[in-house]
């Protein structure tokens, strides 16, 4: 019954570690958008602009890239850190973030 039932849980846990295929464009770069919505929207909101939980608005923002990078990946005041993303995968969310922009 154990064995059957480690059998069963080790796929199931091995797909739930890998890359989410939506987070890479077809040529292989990253996907700003999907990672964005993954990470990003529950606070900045589908634009950037809704501010819940003392979030800034993205839209008018005057910051430099490497400063929207740099509080992605080591956070400041109310914004947690998200040091679990590559480089790569910031940069993404920083141009597109840069999209938002009037």
């Amino acid at each position: 019954m154990v064995l059957r039932l480690i059998v069963l849980i080790i796929p199931f846990f091995l797909l739930s570690c890998g890359e989410d295929p939506k987070d890479k464009n077809p040529d292989g770069s990253y996907n700003g958008e999907h990672l964005y919505k993954k990470n990003c929207n529950m606070c900045h909101g589908p634009r950037g602009d809704m501010g819940s939980s003392n979030a800034k608005n993205l839209r008018t923002s005057k910051m430099s890239k490497k400063k929207k990078f740099n509080i992605i990946k080591y956070g400041q005041g109310d914004m947690q850190k998200f040091d679990y993303l590559s480089d790569e995968e910031i940069e993404a969310i920083v141009d597109y973030i840069e999209s938002f922009k009037d």
